[in-house]
């Protein structure tokens, strides 16, 4: 599944060998930092079980895979430099948080506003239209990819 969040572009997969683990994969190291920052705030600790907001542990950024990590060389090939492994429910609590978060009327307004880079900007206008009618005028979206400059 590709996600376009406020956080940044994710892919998420289950691995085929282990069918209780989700891998949340990104181009974008950053992407996924945002992610598991937001998630965390919302969550609660790292270690344990959080009686509070009935969720498990948050995530560790020292969970996060990279193609550099010495450990994890066979990666190299892959298209998605970074990316952590969650388990399902993990994956089911991220999700819901991701659901709940959508406190906003415009999307692309949104990321606009938010810190993430200028380029997911863009790329989110390019899928915008894409996926648009392509007879229409898009330049009144040129405010959205400068204004995060």
């Amino acid at each position: 599944m590709w996600l376009f969040t406020c956080y940044g572009f994710f892919s998420v997969v289950n691995t085929p060998a282990e069918s209780d683990v989700i891998v949340i994969r990104s181009r974008n190291r950053d992407h996924l930092e945002k992610l598991i920052d937001g998630f965390n705030d919302y969550a609660g600790p790292v270690d344990g079980y959080d009686e509070q907001t009935g969720f498990a542990a948050a995530i560790s950024k020292d969970k996060i895979i990279s193609y550099n990590d010495p450990d994890h060389k066979d990666m190299y090939l892959r298209d998605y430099e970074h990316r952590v492994y969650v388990d399902v429910e993990q994956w089911v609590e991220i999700s819901a948080w991701l659901a709940a978060d959508v406190t906003y009327d415009n999307f692309k307004t949104k990321v606009s506003q938010g810190n993430l880079d200028r380029d997911y900007m863009a790329k989110l206008i390019e899928v915008y239209i894409t996926m648009e009618d392509k007879d229409r005028d898009y330049s009144r979206y040129d405010e959205h990819i400068t204004a995060t400059d």
